[in-house]
């Protein structure tokens, strides 16, 4: 059984969408946080402005990272397990051995929302997939789906 989340083009599109409102989002914070300032030596000013920038920008860029490129976009049952495809041409799938999945859950942020699934594996790590754009009775339908081909 093969199900697809979402295309790599998607995923890269979101990335960027989401990478150019955060890049705006710090940049607006830097510039009030600069100019707000006035009372601080303007050196001092520069350099905190600077380095808080830098840490800022690193943040969101993970933040958009985990959010897009973190998830995977394709799930494959077979019969040594599961085999979790993510969009990035650089990743490797990731093969869990059947006796190695604790549970598969079904999560969605509020009613309307796009729904995806997360596989949990026995010792505690777990695997989110991209959001499929789809009521949460039909991933509740790919939850039992893959629940009942392990």
């Amino acid at each position: 059984m093969n199900m697809e989340f979402a295309t790599a083009a998607q995923v890269q599109e979101g990335f960027g969408t989401g990478l150019t409102a955060m890049v705006f989002a710090v940049s607006a914070m830097a510039i009030a946080v600069y100019a707000g300032g006035r009372h601080l030596a303007t050196p001092l000013r520069l350099r905190w402005v600077a380095v808080g920038y830098a840490l800022a920008l690193c943040l969101a860029v993970g933040t958009v990272y985990v959010s897009t490129w973190g998830r995977f976009v394709q799930l494959q049952v077979n019969g040594a397990g599961l085999e979790l495809r993510y969009a990035g041409s650089w990743q490797l799938p990731v093969r869990v051995p059947r006796d190695q999945v604790q549970t598969v859950l079904v999560g969605w942020g509020k009613p309307g929302r796009p729904c995806y699934l997360r596989v949990v594996l026995r010792d505690g790590a777990s695997h989110r997939s991209a959001e499929l754009p789809a009521p949460a009775s039909q991933c509740r339908v790919l939850q039992a789906q893959v629940l009942g081909a392990l």
